[in-house]
C-alpha cells in the first residue's frame, strides 16, 4: 500500500484543482490515468518497488481524499513535463498509471491521524503518514480488508 500525500502548495492550490485533476484530467490523458511522479519518490526495484494493483490512498491537506489501485509498475519517461494546478512547469522522470475503474473517492471523511491510528493497529508498528509523500506499508490480509471498507 502507497499513501501519496497530494502537494497543496505548487501543485494542488485549492479542492477544486485537485478534484478536476482526478475527475478530468487522468481521464483524458494519452495514457489514461498516467501519474506522473517527481524524482527520486520510491523505489523503482526491490520489495519497496511500485506494484501493478497495489493498493494507493491520495491525501490532500492531511485529508483522505481518493482510494484506488495502480495499473502499472513504475515507469521511467523522457517526455514528463507537465504544468501543476498552479501554473509551473514541472519534469516528471517517471509515472504510473492509476486504474481508474478502481479510482473512487472514501466512504466517509478520513483525516491523516485517523489513518496513521488505525495503520499502526493494524501491522503492529507506528506509522506516521505525516512525514513524507509516498509511504509505503505491507500489504498484510488485515489491511486489505481494512483497505476494502473504505
Amino acid at each position: 500500500m502507497r499513501i501519496i500525500k497530494m502537494n497543496n502548495k505548487d501543485e494542488f492550490g485549492t479542492r477544486e484543482q485537485l478534484d478536476h485533476y482526478f475527475d478530468n484530467e487522468l481521464l483524458n490523458r494519452d495514457i489514461v490515468g498516467r501519474f506522473n511522479m517527481t524524482e527520486s519518490k520510491i523505489a523503482l526495484n526491490g520489495p519497496k518497488a511500485l506494484f501493478r494493483g497495489e493498493m494507493l490512498l491520495f491525501t490532500w491537506s492531511t485529508e483522505l481524499v481518493r482510494i484506488g489501485r495502480s495499473g502499472s509498475e513504475q515507469i521511467l519517461s523522457s517526455d514528463g513535463y507537465e504544468k501543476t494546478g498552479t501554473g509551473i512547469l514541472r519534469k516528471y522522470p517517471s509515472y504510473f498509471v492509476i486504474d481508474m475503474d478502481a479510482l473512487r473517492k472514501p466512504k466517509r471523511r478520513m483525516f491523516q491521524a485517523d489513518l496513521d491510528e488505525q495503520l499502526s493497529k493494524l501491522v503492529g508498528k507506528k506509522i506516521n503518514t505525516g512525514v513524507q509523500g509516498w509511504n509505503h506499508i505491507d500489504e498484510l490480509e488485515a489491511v486489505e480488508d481494512w483497505f476494502e471498507q473504505l
